[in-house]
C-alpha cells in the first residue's frame, strides 16, 4: 500500500514538472527563436523581392569594385565578367550561394549617405592594402547590380559612380567608417535612404541590404536588434564576407540606421567529402554580429 502511494506522489510531481515545462516553452521560443529558425528565407536576392518599397530602398546599396575589371563596349555601356561561388568555394550543390556568381575583384559594400556622399566601414580600404588616395584612384562604386547569374553582365554607364576626396573618417575600430564625396550624380533609380531619428530598442525588426561574398545585392531578413550598447548593436542575420559597409534599416519605416561592421563567425562550414556549406546556423550560438551606428557629422 506504501509503495502504491509513493508511485502516485511521485506520478504526480513528474506530471506538474511537465506542465511547468510545457507552459514555459512559448517564452522560450518567443525570445530565442529568430536566431534558430525561420518562417521564410533569411536572404532574399533583390531581384525576388515583392516588395516595391523595399525593393527601391535597397538600390540605394552599392559595391565597390576595381576600375581594370570593366571592358568599355559602346558609348555608354561597360562588361564585366563573373566567376562561379559553388566552385571557388566548393560548395554543395544545394547551398544557396552554389548557382551565384561573383567579381573577382570587388571590395565591399557601401551605401549612399546624401546626394553627394558614399559610405561604407573604414576597414574595408584596408584589407585592399592601398591607402585612401590610391583606392579613390583605382575603385568606382557599381549600383544596381542585381543580377549574378550570368558569366558576363552589360551595365550602364551611369552605375558607376567615381569617387572625388574624403570627407570624413574615423578609422579607430569603434567607430570604423568613411565618408567619400563623389564626382557625379547618383544613378536615377537611387533613393537617398532617409536616417531613422528616433530611440532604437532591442526587438525592433531590421533588414539588411549588401553583396554578401561579391555576389549581386542581396537582403538579409528575419532579424532584430539583439543587443543595444552606446555605439552599436548586435543581430543574428545573415552575413557574410563583402557584407562589411551594407546599410541597415528599420523594417516599420524602411529607415537607415547604421552599417555593417562585421563578426569573427566562419563564413562556411566543413561538409562530407571535403565539400563546404555557407554557414547560417552559427550565429545562433554566437554573439552576434555587430552593427555600427550612422555617425552623423
Amino acid at each position: 500500500m506504501l509503495a502504491i502511494q509513493n508511485n502516485s506522489l511521485l506520478t504526480n510531481y513528474l506530471l506538474q514538472e511537465i506542465i511547468k515545462l510545457i507552459f514555459s516553452l512559448p517564452k522560450i521560443v518567443q525570445k530565442f527563436v529568430y536566431k534558430i529558425i525561420y518562417d521564410y528565407p533569411t536572404m532574399l536576392r533583390h531581384r525576388h523581392l515583392t516588395d516595391l518599397k523595399l525593393k527601391k530602398n535597397t538600390l540605394s546599396a552599392g559595391i565597390f569594385i576595381r576600375k581594370d575589371q570593366l571592358t568599355k563596349t559602346g558609348d555608354h555601356t561597360y562588361k564585366l565578367e563573373t566567376h562561379s561561388i559553388g566552385k571557388q568555394k566548393k560548395l554543395i550543390s544545394t547551398d544557396y550561394f552554389f548557382h551565384e556568381r561573383f567579381l573577382k575583384h570587388a571590395a565591399g559594400s557601401c551605401f549612399v549617405k546624401d546626394k553627394q556622399t558614399i559610405s561604407t566601414a573604414y576597414h574595408i580600404i584596408n584589407a585592399t592594402g592601398l591607402d585612401i588616395d590610391l583606392f579613390i584612384k583605382n575603385y568606382v562604386v557599381l549600383f544596381g547590380y542585381t543580377n549574378s547569374s550570368e558569366e558576363v553582365i552589360i551595365i550602364n554607364e551611369n552605375q558607376l559612380i567615381e569617387l572625388d576626396s574624403v570627407v570624413h573618417a574615423n578609422n579607430n575600430p569603434n567607430d570604423d567608417f568613411i565618408d567619400f564625396k563623389i564626382k557625379q550624380q547618383l544613378p536615377s533609380f537611387v533613393e537617398i535612404p532617409k536616417a531613422y531619428t528616433g530611440v532604437l530598442k532591442p526587438d525592433m525588426e531590421i533588414y539588411i541590404a549588401g553583396y554578401p561574398l561579391r555576389s549581386s545585392l542581396t537582403v538579409s531578413g528575419n532579424a532584430v536588434i539583439d543587443k543595444k550598447y552606446k555605439d552599436y548593436f548586435t543581430t543574428h542575420a545573415d552575413l557574410f564576407e563583402y557584407s562589411s559597409g551594407s546599410p541597415v534599416f528599420l523594417k516599420q519605416n524602411n529607415q537607415l540606421i547604421g552599417f555593417v561592421k562585421g563578426s569573427s563567425e566562419k563564413d562556411f562550414i566543413e561538409t562530407e567529402n571535403e565539400q563546404n556549406q555557407t554557414n547560417i546556423i552559427a550565429s545562433s550560438r554566437s554573439e552576434g554580429k555587430k552593427i555600427l551606428f550612422i555617425k552623423n557629422n
